[in-house]
């Protein structure tokens, strides 16, 4: 069986520059996925600049998807497609600012419409998505309340995969018994309903301010890519440029810089291929007409 690999550039949409930089590193291989973030300001020019990469047969493929949106973590106060009203902060119109507060008032007939929305945003930009996956895991139920069996039915429904790896990342430490059962029972209704999903999930999970350089976030990407496991897995980064997100804390801002360098490296790319891990885009998959809410 052969090592396979999803290489994603997620949270694109929150500024311009880094939709430029992900689209010069597509040609060379170096990423061969990215999500996009439906509500972001920049959301349509990362569409409108990188749906042309996809649905290539050659050698260098790349899939568009959707970073379903559920919480606001911006000043620009990000908001439901939908408008439905469990998903706002009471009195405005913006999305809960975390996880916890989102899984808690969130219903979930109207996180999936929100989830149907997101994903037909793409095809309004003119692009057709083949996978989702969930900005700040708020589908999880990792702070809260799960969302799984909507977003296993909305890609269903659209013939997308999904970003549940198969295996809980060791990285992700003790994760509740409660936890473990969901995800069981999610995977089981993926396949059920021919929802594809990647074996592991590789991503550095350590909070920027534990990371003491370049170097060190370089060589942890660098073993993991030794570590993969058989079959097709995905490696999430969050690459940004210099100029992305003044939100956030300086050490995160810095991870994330760090992170597009990562894609830049000849030492990346050079240890893919020593590996022989083969690098790969999501595909088509057929659409589900009998996934039913």
């Amino acid at each position: 069986m052969t090592r396979r690999i999803v290489i994603t550039a997620d949270d694109l949409g929150m500024d311009e520059a880094t939709i430029h930089a992900v689209a010069e590193l597509i040609p060379a291989g170096r990423v061969s996925a990215a999500s996009v973030i439906p509500v972001a300001v920049w959301a349509g020019l990362a569409v409108d600049r990188l749906k042309a990469f996809t649905g290539t047969d050659g050698s260098k493929p790349f899939s568009l998807g959707v970073h379903a949106t559920l919480t606001n973590e911006t000043p620009r106060a990000w908001e439901p497609r939908t408008r439905g009203r469990s998903l706002m902060q009471p009195g405005g119109s913006a999305f809960y600012a975390d996880v916890t507060s989102f899984a808690r008032a969130a219903m979930h007939d109207e996180v999936l419409a929100e989830l149907r929305a997101q994903i037909a945003w793409f095809a309004q930009a003119g692009a057709r998505p083949t996978h989702l996956d969930s900005h700040s895991g708020a589908i999880y139920g990792i702070r809260g309340r799960h969302f799984l069996h909507s977003a296993v039915l909305a890609c269903a429904e659209h013939g997308l995969a999904l970003r549940l790896p198969r295996k809980v990342p060791e990285a992700l430490g003790a994760v509740p018994p409660a936890v473990r059962v969901v995800h069981r029972a999610a995977v089981a209704l993926a396949d059920d309903l021919d929802v594809q999903l990647p074996e592991t999930l590789v991503t550095d999970w350590r909070p920027g301010a534990e990371i003491s350089g370049y170097a060190d976030l370089r060589n942890s990407y660098l073993r993991m890519i030794g570590e993969l496991p058989d079959g097709l897995s995905e490696l999430m980064l969050h690459p940004a440029s210099a100029t992305e997100g003044p939100h956030r804390l300086p050490a995160e801002r810095l991870k994330r810089q760090w992170e597009l360098r990562l894609l830049q490296d000849d030492d990346f790319v050079d240890t893919l291929a020593a590996e022989g891990v083969a690098v790969v885009a999501w595909g088509a998959r057929r659409v589900r007409v009998d996934a039913e809410a």
